[in-house]
């Protein structure tokens, strides 16, 4: 099951991001449940500094339910959540739509959840290409 949500004062078509979401997890060939959720900068800071400890906004967080303390493993894959302010302003500087942004934004945050690391080079390169993949650039 897909769950997308919308907190913001900003229109987004959920049912979209719905069909993008189920694209990139059929893709990948995970099972579970996911959450997306697009929010506010305040919401997206208040969740980095309380699970990351970074007091400040960022585009995207992912996080996985399939690994944890004592391998703990539930029907829940994970949640994405999606600062909206962020998007818009990435979008902007990028010269680009808003529902590009969101869309980029929302399908890393689901290659996260399927185990992809931009940490290194290699998958990062990795990512970029599975991106432009599901996203038909």
């Amino acid at each position: 099951m897909i769950r997308v949500e919308n907190i913001t004062s900003v229109p987004v078509n959920t049912k979209a991001f719905k069909e993008l979401a189920k694209k990139v997890i059929r893709g990948e060939g995970l099972k579970g449940e996911i959450n997306v959720v697009f929010c506010d900068d305040d919401y997206i800071r208040t969740l980095n500094k309380t699970y990351r400890g970074r007091d400040t906004p960022t585009d995207v967080l992912s996080f996985s339910f399939k690994e944890g303390e004592r391998g703990f493993r539930s029907k829940l894959l994970g949640d994405v959540y999606v600062s909206v302010d962020r998007a818009m302003a990435q979008a902007k500087s990028a010269g680009h739509s808003l529902d590009k942004e969101l869309r980029l934004l929302v399908v890393h945050g689901l290659l996260h959840l399927a185990g992809y690391d931009h940490s290194c080079e290699k998958e990062a390169l990795q990512m970029k290409r599975k991106e432009e993949e599901y996203l038909g650039s």
